[in-house]
């Protein structure tokens, strides 16, 4: 195992986890360009589980906007 294994692993976890990539870039000490490059099957995946989470908080304010209608 060499450091570049452990980083590549690092990075590619922490990109699976959804952290979002300028902060993985920021902790790797490398560009977002490099990170969409190399690991852009792991940002599809990123963005994908963004996409739920705007979804949830649409749905969410919605939700709130029609209990404040009934009121």
């Amino acid at each position: 195992m060499t450091p570049y294994t452990l980083r590549h692993s690092g990075i590619s976890w922490a990109l699976a986890a959804g952290i979002p990539a300028s902060d993985v870039a920021r902790f790797a000490g490398t560009p977002v360009t490099m990170l969409e490059t190399t690991y852009h099957h792991l940002l599809e995946t990123s963005a994908e589980a963004a996409r739920q989470r705007l979804d949830a908080l649409w749905e969410r304010l919605g939700q709130e906007r029609a209990a404040e209608g009934e009121r």
